[in-house]
């Protein structure tokens, strides 16, 4: 895929103007992260609170975030987790089918605050969808593919949470630990349009993609 048709799924994704899916395309998604039809349908069907409901309650200017999801298989996954945990955020690991997640726990809390992760794009695309039916939307987008000598980006946050990105991924931080300052910066500031994208390094033949996230709740002054 060449850097204009990636850009072109990243602003799809980020909701330029807006990202929607067809069923069609959700129960796609739903199917690469492992989850049966019945699960789909499930979710396609649920009783989820109808989305934007959050915008009409009084909320708090900024969302914090409630916890952090990540893939325990990769040694990314396991290095962001460690960042968060220090910070004295909850965690939990998922590596494949995320329903549990979202109907056991992160459905009882989405109004309280956002969700982030680094997981495989299955499970980004499935937690994405159940979130963005609740009324939660996508403050972060990125891409990584890690490789076995470099690791390459492209990342669609808010302006301030890239600026916290490069400025410590200039200053020689580890990108995991960049990440983790991106997401901090972007979770207390949800109001903030997510319109900037981001680029680096050239993706290695091979590499295994990651997506990492920011999912966040639809609070009075957000866009």
């Amino acid at each position: 895929m060449n850097e204009m048709n990636k850009m072109n799924e990243m602003n799809e994704i980020m909701g330029k103007p807006a990202f929607t899916l067809t069923r069609r395309r959700a129960l796609a998604y739903l199917g690469a992260a492992g989850v049966g039809l019945m699960s789909a349908g499930r979710l396609m069907a649920s009783g989820l609170p109808a989305a934007g409901r959050l915008a009409t309650t009084a909320a708090p200017a900024a969302a914090p975030l409630y916890k952090i999801v990540y893939d325990p298989r990769e040694a990314a996954g396991r290095a962001v987790g460690a960042h968060f945990a220090a910070a004295g955020l909850a965690s939990v690991t998922v590596a494949d089918d995320p329903t549990w997640l979202w109907f056991d726990d992160l459905h009882h809390h989405w109004r309280e605050a956002g969700v982030a992760g680094l997981t495989t794009p299955a499970v980004a695309f499935a937690l994405k969808l159940m979130a963005e039916q609740a009324g939660l939307r996508t403050v972060i987008w990125g891409r990584h593919w890690i490789g076995s000598g470099q690791t390459s980006h492209m990342v669609a946050a808010t302006e301030p949470a890239l600026a916290a990105w490069q400025r410590q991924a200039e200053g020689g931080a580890a990108w995991t630990e960049a990440l983790h300052g991106m997401i901090m910066t972007a979770a207390a500031q949800p109001a903030t349009p997510a319109r900037f994208d981001h680029a680096s390094g050239a993706r290695e033949d091979g590499a295994r993609e990651m997506v990492s996230w920011l999912l966040a709740p639809v609070f009075k002054g957000s866009v």
